[in-house]
């Protein structure tokens, strides 16, 4: 796995259900809030703080068994 950084990683994932554009600003609104860091310093590390803070979104949004596939798919793909 490993190849792209982790905010690529869940910004692929997200941008399938919200779009380029609000994948792009809830990737930089919650990785801030909840790690106090730009996307693009988020490590594989922080990338379980940042899936929890995206969850409640995401649960509204695709609803909660594709959310709950969607991100374990990205803690697959971050190898967490």
């Amino acid at each position: 796995m490993g190849g792209l950084p982790p905010h690529e990683i869940v910004f692929r994932h997200l941008a399938r259900y919200l779009g380029p554009h609000t994948a792009k600003t809830a990737l930089k609104t919650f990785s801030e809030r909840a790690l106090q860091k730009p996307p693009e310093m988020v490590t594989r590390i922080d990338a379980p703080r940042l899936l929890q803070a995206l969850k409640p979104m995401l649960r509204t949004l695709i609803g909660a068994d594709e959310c709950d596939a969607v991100l374990q798919q990205v803690t697959r793909e971050l190898s967490l």
